[in-house]
């Protein structure tokens, strides 16, 4: 997996999402949550991103908290 780059702001995110699509690379985006340690892991190949971008447009704020429990967040994502 490549190094994680740090995101702060929804236009940003989705933005690499569908440039890593259209470059037909695998995606991962790193979630922080409350009670875990580290940030959690969730990568997927590119046939999934479309459904994935816009998965995190609905489900995510312009600042990547998480609408229905803003604890969780995307902090950052990397491309493979």
């Amino acid at each position: 997996m490549g190094r994680m780059i740090q995101v702060k702001d929804k236009e940003t995110f989705l933005k690499a999402i569908k440039n890593c699509k259209e470059q037909n690379k695998v995606f991962t985006t790193f979630i922080k949550m409350p009670d875990l340690p580290r940030c959690e892991q969730i990568t997927n190949p590119t046939e999934n991103l479309e459904g994935k971008l816009k998965y995190y447009d609905k489900a995510y704020n312009e600042n990547l908290e998480l609408i229905s429990f803003p604890q969780i967040s995307i902090i950052g994502y990397a491309i493979d």
